[in-house]
């Protein structure tokens, strides 16, 4: 799935400067916040 985030340009740019494997840590760092404000 694909979509858009609006993210803080300095939030941006620090994933970015982690390199290929930043794209992947940002989608983590989303799902593990999701998971930790999910309704139960």
């Amino acid at each position: 799935m694909n979509g858009t985030v609006r993210v803080e340009p300095h939030v941006l740019a620090w994933f970015r400067a982690r390199g290929e494997e930043g794209e992947q840590e940002m989608s983590a760092a989303l799902w593990i916040y999701a998971e930790a404000h999910a309704a139960i």
